[in-house]
């Protein structure tokens, strides 16, 4: 069988949460390294879980900013850029792409920098992907509702 099972999906979720790589992965389940790179890529999902005791602020001028004020209103005796509100109302907001994420596994599971990351995370996640993949089988097979009549003289006079 060529397609991945959900049994697949499960292990690949597993063993990237285990550091393992794309090209361990494909071996172990004895298949491609470009089938099991892609099926990471298509079925990946964005997060916005933060790191726990950290601002979640994404932008890549955070460390360098000294916007005040943003906040409309409120008495902030802080930066912007001390705050998650950058991410939402600066106009000078450039969203800080993790460079992992544009090389294997392109995903955040199993990142030993996962817990202190403020970036926007990216993960696979079995039951998102075997959902989309069933969803592309549905779809898939959606075609013409033709009567056998109809069917025919299609085939008679193509």
């Amino acid at each position: 069988m060529s397609h991945l099972t959900e049994s697949d999906r499960l292990k690949i979720e597993a063993w990237l949460h285990q550091g393992r790589s794309l090209q361990q992965i494909a071996r172990q389940l004895g298949k491609s390294r470009t089938t099991i790179s892609r099926e990471v890529l298509k079925h990946r999902q964005a997060s916005e879980k933060g790191a726990s005791g950290r601002i979640s602020n994404r932008c890549i001028h955070r460390l360098n900013c000294d916007v005040w004020h943003l906040c409309s209103g409120r008495r902030c005796r802080r930066r912007c850029s001390a705050g998650k509100i950058c991410n939402h109302v600066c106009p000078g907001f450039h969203e800080e792409i993790c460079p992992k994420l544009s090389q294997p596994p392109y995903v955040c599971n199993g990142c030993s920098d996962e817990f202190k990351c403020v970036l926007r995370k990216q993960y696979y996640i079995t039951s998102s992907a075997e959902h989309e993949y069933c969803q592309l089988l549905i779809e898939s097979r959606n075609g013409a509702n033709l009567t056998e009549a109809e069917r025919v003289v299609l085939i008679t006079y193509p």
